[in-house]
């Protein structure tokens, strides 16, 4: 009894120690691959390009001319001051504290 006691214990050492070495590999080949797909990045992004700084979003018909992304901040903002009525439609209401895209203008650009 004592030997296939021992046998098993064997087994199971064999078999952690392999999950184990699986796991490191795939771990460092993961992390290869997210440096090739720009993880952490040294080098500085594009710069921002105040002339088409601010891009229409169309995420509904609904929000065709309210919504804008701006390229600097990478931030969604409202392209005007939304009256009460306007907050509480179910289409802008999850979009009531984004900023204006006027004062997103007004910080300095990156």
């Amino acid at each position: 009894m004592e030997a296939e006691t021992r046998r098993r214990l064997v087994s199971l050492i064999k078999l952690t120690l392999l999950v184990l070495a699986v796991g490191v590999v795939g771990f460092l080949a993961l992390g290869g691959i997210r440096g090739r797909l720009g993880g952490a990045s040294t080098t500085p992004g594009p710069r921002c390009n105040a002339d088409h700084r601010f891009a229409q979003l169309d995420l509904s018909p609904a929000l065709k001319a309210d919504l804008a992304f701006d390229s600097c901040t990478g931030e969604i903002c409202r392209t005007w001051n939304w009256s009460a009525a306007v907050v509480n439609d179910p289409a802008h209401a999850p979009f009531k504290d984004t900023p204006l895209c006027a004062a997103l203008a007004a910080r300095p650009a990156k």
